[in-house]
């Protein structure tokens, strides 16, 4: 399997927000969300705020809170909860 580069990471964990688009079954590729995505080690984590149910989407809350706290518990708390936490998936660098 493929591993992240450490300066893929680093920069991924400095940014505020990033673009992500999924694959289609076909293997096109969905229309890009916003989304924040959180470092854990060497290993990155992304949430649907609408759960899996969530379009794009078919432990790691300390580290979402942590690192976007300076938006507020309502905006926070909203990418925290228990459906939300359902969706977490792990992100892997294409091969």
């Amino acid at each position: 399997m493929t591993e992240w580069m450490s300066h893929e990471l680093a920069t991924i964990e400095a940014a505020d927000e990033l673009q992500i688009a999924s694959l289609r079954h076909d293997g096109r590729l969905r229309k890009p969300v916003t989304t924040w995505v959180v470092r854990l080690g060497d290993d990155l984590y992304v949430r649907s705020v609408n759960g899996p149910d969530g379009a794009w989407l078919c432990g790691t809350q300390a580290a979402y809170r942590s690192k976007h706290r300076r938006y507020g518990s309502s905006i926070v708390g909203s990418i925290v909860t228990p459906e939300a936490r359902s969706a977490t998936i792990k992100l892997l660098p294409r091969e």
